[in-house]
């Protein structure tokens, strides 16, 4: 094989086109590069801005409010998670797809807290995130948290005007439009039974229509399925509640007590407890010994129960203890469990335990009371707690069950507490002292 024969000195070679195409639009080449790059930077930049943007919107929601998924958890889904799947569309790739990724981790975990929040606030406080957000996502979700809350407060009327209201403003909320969930089952009836619609449909009890071929429709059987909006069957639940409720007052109200009022004077207002002399006799005796004894003076609530972070609050017991004698201490690092030495009998005949009553608390290990530990409760909470502990009081002033309600929402000392839904008040609640009234 012959060698190539290298080129002579001086000899001109043919110039790589690139070279010569670099070497003459160096400067355009170059400006290009950095006007591509100052685009791509700045388009990001942007983009970061409306994230923040975006955050720092429902970030300040977020503090006072939250939204929590009660009513129908696959139904509410905010318009804004679809922000961050159009980010991941529009810059594809790998790196953009965990920035997407994490970006909407991020936000499922700011709407989380949200939701946690919302519920707690008052009619005064959803009115004035309204106003605040006015237009915004943020005002219909707390006009929507407010028409659940007087739904559930048996004020229909007043729930189904916001709703409406919702409807006529065009809010973009998920709960408005019609779905399958939850599913509404209405009876099958005969031809004769049909509204005259002209489509042939029925008329749910919600008010809404049943189309003839939805649903179960095409099956044989007393019930099938219709479309509806969640707002829709949560109003009409709301109905039946209500109905249900006019009917038996004494499942939802504890009954009235013929015992002595006791006063709890505690530095956020006075707590005036009846007691069920009648009933739990014994129990009373002791407590009213207790009180006599002053046992329960310049004690702080120690504990307060209520659902943890991110937890589903329906069915948890919303509670709160008092009666250690540690918590005497104003240095709360002081403050130690307590169980007395003795136990008072468990006494049956108690009412159930409705909201706003006073019960005798006992130890794990043990079916008889605590000689002084005791507890109030904040909501229902008799599938838990009845035929377990004795009620032994309700709370008559309304002072005092919003006393209990400040507390069990208080912030607790920290955020392993808070996760639980277990621990102490951030902010100590101190009893005074516990007297008999009009003695």
């Amino acid at each position: 094989m012959s060698q190539q024969t290298p080129p002579q000195e001086g000899q001109i070679t043919t110039p790589n086109p690139l070279e010569l195409l670099w070497e003459k639009n160096k400067k355009q080449i170059i400006g290009v590069i950095l006007v591509i790059v100052v685009v791509l930077i700045g388009k990001n930049l942007w983009e970061y801005a409306e994230r923040m943007k975006r955050n720092e919107t429902w970030g300040s929601f977020a503090e006072k409010t939250g939204l929590r998924e009660t009513w129908a958890p696959a139904a509410l889904d905010i318009t804004i998670p679809d922000f961050f799947r159009q980010y991941e569309q529009q810059n594809p790739g790998i790196v953009a797809r965990v920035i997407g990724q994490s970006l909407l981790m991020h936000w499922q975990s700011v709407k989380s807290k949200m939701f946690s929040a919302l519920r707690e606030l008052d009619t005064a406080g959803l009115d004035e995130l309204q106003e605040r957000y006015a237009g915004q996502p943020a005002a219909y979700w707390a006009q929507w948290v407010e028409a659940c809350k007087l739904a559930a407060d048996g004020r229909v009327d007043d729930a189904r005007q916001a709703v409406d209201a919702l409807r006529k403003a065009g809010a973009p909320l998920p709960v408005l439009g019609e779905t399958e969930y939850p599913p509404v089952y209405v009876a099958k009836v005969d031809a004769a039974a049909k509204v005259a619609s002209g489509d042939g449909a029925e008329k749910t009890e919600d008010g809404g229509k049943a189309g003839k071929d939805e649903g179960l429709a095409g099956q044989d059987g007393p019930l099938r399925a219709a479309r509806t909006s969640v707002a829709a069957a949560m109003l009409a639940a709301a109905e039946r509640n209500k109905a249900f409720r006019e009917a038996h007052p004494e499942l939802f109200v504890a009954p009235e007590a013929a015992g002595k009022t006791v006063v709890f004077d505690t530095t956020e207002g006075p707590i005036e407890v009846r007691l069920y002399s009648g009933r739990v006799p014994a129990t009373c005796a002791h407590f009213l010994k207790n009180v006599e004894e002053k046992v329960y003076d310049g004690l702080h609530f120690d504990r307060i129960e209520r659902a943890g972070t991110n937890q589903d609050a329906d069915g948890v017991a919303q509670l709160v203890h008092f009666g250690n004698p540690s918590t005497k201490d104003e240095d709360r690092s002081k403050w130690t469990e307590y169980k007395s030495e003795e136990t008072l009998p468990f006494e049956s005949g108690s009412p159930s335990h409705f909201p706003y009553v006073l019960a005798a608390f006992r130890q794990a290990d043990r079916r008889d009371n605590d000689t002084r530990l005791v507890y109030f409760t904040a909501n229902d909470c008799a599938e838990s707690r009845d035929e377990e502990y004795v009620v032994f009081g309700v709370v008559v002033n309304e002072a005092g069950k919003q006393v209990l309600e400040r507390a069990v929402r208080a912030p607790l000392e920290n955020t392993q507490d808070e996760d639980v839904g277990r621990g102490r008040p951030r902010e100590p609640i101190l009893v005074r002292g516990v007297t008999v009234k009009g003695e």
